[in-house]
């Protein structure tokens, strides 16, 4: 096997790169490679190894042997791979799949007329939103705000419930617009996008990017669902008859898979999504 052959026998097992047309799969390797989030995660998983041997050294001294290592590490050994890999790899999943909703978001009911029409939707209404976010028991808002009415409470700007309730509903209120501007610098940051001078064919690609991982997602909802509904998760169901059954029970109790509410509500995700992935694709596609 040559170099090119090993080469597209790796890339075969990233889906993503499937949708990638093989003149810019380079381009798009290179571009990977530069980014702060690769040399992050890279730099994290040498973290982790480091500090799940130091852990091990510490823990047994001199006596250390690999036989002791998960005996002494197993738990710190967990915790570090969720530390250090596996939530940052979920956060980066959920930042692009949150980037992309704001981008469908900001563009629904614009009338794209011309490119230049749709720059001007992109842009920004307010400065609001800049930096981090924080979770204010299910308001999601930017902190800097959340830091604001803080301030307000302990200078007494802010004295009563119902002034203090009117600040959180207009976080609630204005928490689309908020939100685009923070989405309008992490697409700039990372897929390296300038919105002033973006073209219809990088919108719709990401329209496109933003489709198949919204129903890539709920299909793989719907296969975890359908093993809720597989014979191993009969067990204990119909328990003093044979298979049919067992089945009969367990439909009496469950209910039917393709009538059940949280099924029929995956599904209906999908069709929706899909239709408006379409129906902006369509509004693009003379611009393109």
């Amino acid at each position: 096997m040559n170099k090119k052959e090993t080469f597209d026998s790796i890339l075969r097992q990233i889906p993503a790169f499937q949708r990638v047309p093989q003149s810019k799969r380079k381009h798009v390797i290179r571009r990977a490679l530069r980014h702060p989030l690769f040399w992050g995660s890279f730099l994290g998983l040498i973290l982790f190894w480091l500090g799940a041997f130091v852990s091990v050294f510490a823990a047994t001294g001199i006596d250390y042997t690999f036989s002791l290592a998960p005996k002494y590490n197993f738990i710190d050994i967990l915790f570090k791979l969720l530390l250090f890999v596996i939530i940052p790899l979920i956060w980066i999943s959920f930042i692009s799949l949150r980037i992309r909703n704001s981008l469908i978001k900001r563009l629904e009911g614009i009338d794209c007329t011309s490119i230049e029409v749709v720059r001007q939707a992109l842009q920004p209404r307010t400065s609001i939103g800049h930096g981090d976010w924080v979770d204010l028991s299910g308001l999601i808002a930017p902190k800097a705000e959340v830091l604001r009415i803080i301030e307000d409470i302990e200078m007494r700007s802010i004295e009563a419930i119902s002034e203090l309730q009117q600040r959180l509903a207009d976080l609630h209120l204005h928490y689309y617009e908020y939100e685009w501007t923070w989405a309008y610098d992490k697409i700039q940051e990372f897929y390296g996008i300038g919105l002033t001078e973006v073209t219809a064919e990088q919108i719709a690609e990401l329209v496109e990017r933003w489709r198949s991982s919204v129903v890539e997602l709920d299909r793989e909802l719907y296969a975890d669902a359908k093993k809720e509904f597989s014979l191993s998760a009969m067990t204990g169901f119909g328990a003093d008859g044979d298979e049919r059954v067992q089945a009969q029970d367990f439909e009496e109790v469950r209910g039917d898979f393709d009538s059940n509410t949280y099924v029929k509500s995956i599904l209906q995700h999908i069709e929706e999504k899909s239709a408006l992935g379409e129906e902006l694709l369509g509004r693009l596609a003379p611009l393109c």
